[in-house]
């Protein structure tokens, strides 16, 4: 028995699967948004979702491979994205279906305004605070260090007695 055409229709649907998987990729990278995270996480289910429907179709049963990419692509256009926060009026069709976004490095540098180095990027929210905890901790502990310091070198001493009058003596 030989194929149908359906196994073309169902390797172009597999096709569509992963190209929109990785363009929701793209697009997360660029902009961080949470529902391009999400799309992009499940659109690694749904494309082997798909590739499995092609190889159903491989094996003569067309109709449940190509069931189960048509179920592909409907779950994955039924994932909440921000569209409106991507692109504008102005946006074309290619930019939308390149995935152009504008590059969102702002926020990123936000985050790791206080930290002292780029690995710290990848440090926990707590392991963050414990550091810049820390880090307040040798400054205060350094401020300390310079009054000691200053207060010896000027003479001041908890019993009264001070250098620079024993030495003016």
């Amino acid at each position: 028995m030989e194929h149908t055409y359906l196994i073309y229709v169902g390797i172009f649907g597999c096709a569509v699967a992963a190209y929109l998987w990785m363009r929701d990729a793209r697009i997360f990278y660029r902009t961080a948004l949470p529902g391009y995270r999400k799309a992009a996480y499940y659109g690694v289910a749904y494309t082997a979702l798909s590739i499995t429907g092609v190889l159903f179709m491989m094996s003569f049963m067309e109709l449940l491979g190509l069931g189960m990419i048509l179920l592909a692509l409907y779950l994955q256009s039924a994932i909440v994205r921000e569209r409106d926060r991507i692109w504008s009026a102005n946006s074309g069709t290619l930019d939308r279906a390149l995935g152009k976004a504008v590059l969102q490095k702002a926020d990123r540098k936000s985050e790791t305004a206080g930290l002292a180095d780029e690995s710290d990027v990848r440090l926990s929210r707590h392991e963050r605070k414990m550091k810049e905890r820390a880090g307040k901790d040798k400054e205060k502990k350094d401020a300390d260090d310079k009054d000691t310091e200053t207060d010896t070198e000027t003479g001041d001493s908890t019993n009264g007695d001070s250098t620079n009058e024993t030495s003016s003596k």
